[in-house]
């Protein structure tokens, strides 16, 4: 048998298969080596593997060395499978040893579980939107949160879902108005309505109860990061961007480490977090978007999304409410221009949120953008919105150090502020 050729199987082993009784014994699982003697390859290997598991539950390698461990013991054996079946397993286990039939089995099994992957995906996004559309928008919101956006759909009942009933089965066709962006922080209705009493807060899932000043700032917000304006607005970012696009698979890692990303911060930032990017892309094993992680959350489960919106309005609040405490003799107008940032992940997209102090009885909640976030190298391009976002955040958070040096200056008394303007004096509000 010449290197890395499949071993020949005789005209007598073509139709044959391991028996029952043979894979009993050696417990081999069901998934593995099911079709004849003459159909062993590693496609066929894998075929079965992700036919019999819906969701991979080992990595690439594992099922190589299980498959390999299944052929050692067979060839082995002493009471199961004839001669001529144990010399074609022997002989088989030579060539799946060999190391480019390996590293073709691992890619041939990277590319089968991505497209599996990415065919979960877009059930999963079905369901997302049924969900969406169906549980987390209320009947409130279609009938106010549209009213800005689209002319002419003042007629309530062209808002409400349409139902339709065939063979005692009931369907809902969705308005077009009733749209809400995908993967997004919400917050049912009832609660929207009342943290508004409180907080002047506009999302993209609903921006009903914002002043007019806000949903202007809020769309100009969505405007700016839709054309990049973040990232060009950084010295060389877009090119060093533009730059990693044009790398291709191979030899990937040592091109991107090789980027000239020169002495700005950002920068520096954007090329190191890029080599992190194309290590984890050449991963066997999938990147995971189901866990959790301290600042960024990760969720899928609906009452999930809504606790964890909710509660990132409570600690932001919370911390800038930290903020007039460390600084109670500071100017009321100083502390309004300090902000504080969540971001929740929800699957793959990320959204950047602003809190800061509107008035001493009001806090102000601006989604910022979005972005999603790519789990491969061949999704790379979605890279730039995710760096325009960090792009937006490292300006303002440059421009934050200033303000806290100028909140200091005002506790410490460097700079006179009027008794009325001081933060003390609005002390009613630190006690909610």
């Amino acid at each position: 048998m010449s290197e890395a050729r499949k071993p020949k199987c005789s005209k007598a082993l073509l139709a044959k298969k391991i028996n029952n009784e043979t894979r009993n014994a050696l417990g081999i699982p069901e998934y593995l080596f099911l079709a004849d003697y003459g159909g062993w390859n590693i496609e066929n290997i894998l075929d079965d593997y992700f036919l019999f598991v819906d969701t991979p539950l080992t990595t690439g390698h594992f099922l190589y060395d299980e498959a390999v461990k299944v052929l050692r013991l067979y060839s082995e054996s002493r009471d199961l499978g004839t001669k001529a079946e144990k010399t074609f397993a022997t002989k088989f286990l030579v060539y799946l040893n060999q190391p480019q039939i390996k590293k073709s089995f691992l890619q041939l099994y990277q590319k089968r579980e991505r497209a599996n992957r990415l065919k979960e995906s877009v059930i999963e996004m079905n369901e997302e939107i049924e969900i969406t559309s169906n549980e987390l928008v209320s009947e409130d919101l279609r009938s106010k949160g549209q009213k800005r956006k689209c002319e002419g759909l003042d007629d309530k009942e062209k808002r409400i879902p349409l139902e339709v009933n065939v063979k005692s089965k009931n369907y809902n066709i969705q308005s077009p108005s009733t749209i809400v962006p995908l993967n997004s922080p919400v917050i049912e209705e009832y609660n929207f309505s009342k943290i508004a009493t409180r907080i002047d807060i506009c999302l993209g899932t609903n921006t009903t109860y914002a002043t007019q000043a806000t949903l202007q700032e809020f769309r100009k917000l969505q405007t700016d990061h839709r054309q990049n304006k973040n990232l060009l607005a950084i010295e060389s970012s877009f090119g060093l961007f533009e730059k990693f696009m044009g790398i291709g698979n191979e030899n990937a890692l040592q091109r991107v480490a090789a980027l000239d990303c020169g002495d700005h911060k950002f920068n520096q930032f954007m090329k190191y977090s890029l080599i992190d990017f194309t290590i984890n892309s050449m991963r066997i094993t999938p990147i995971p978007t189901n866990d959790e992680r301290t600042i960024l959350k990760v969720t899928t489960d609906i009452n999930h999304l809504l606790e964890d919106s909710i509660k990132n309005v409570k600690s932001a609040t919370d911390a800038l409410k930290n903020i007039m405490c460390r600084f109670p003799n500071a100017s009321m107008n100083t502390v309004k221009l300090a902000n504080v940032y969540s971001i929740h992940i929800i699957q793959t997209k990320m959204t950047l949120i602003k809190y800061s102090l509107k008035d001493k009885d009001t806090f102000k909640a601006i989604e910022c953008s979005s972005a999603l976030i790519p789990c491969s190298f061949e999704e790379r391009i979605y890279l730039m919105s995710v760096y325009d976002l960090f792009a937006y955040l490292y300006k303002d958070l440059s421009n934050q150090v200033k303000i806290f040096e100028k909140l200091e200056a005002e506790q410490l008394g460097l700079t006179e502020v009027a008794d009325e303007e001081m933060i003390c004096f609005t002390n009613g509000l630190l006690e909610h």
